[in-house]
């Protein structure tokens, strides 16, 4: 299968031509492009050896404010 104007082989994720192209691929911060399933764990391994960390904060304020629609909807 040729995208972005490579091959990347036969789309299994253990083929060499697929892993040599999401070595090239993956960039640190925005990761693959939408077409690599995120659910194999050959990107999940890639991700966590190659990409940036993100650690997602949520404030009390958004807690609390789901907290209320969730006790709402079951009222």
């Amino acid at each position: 299968m040729r995208v972005f104007g490579r091959n990347f082989g036969n789309d299994y994720p253990l083929g060499p031509k697929t892993q040599e192209w999401m070595k090239d691929t993956l960039h640190p911060t925005f990761c693959f492009p939408s077409m690599v399933r995120f659910s194999w764990m050959t990107v999940k391994v890639m991700l966590d050896k190659s990409a940036h960390p993100v650690k997602w904060y949520v404030s009390e304020a958004f807690l609390d404010y789901y907290r209320g629609l969730d006790k709402r909807i079951q009222d």
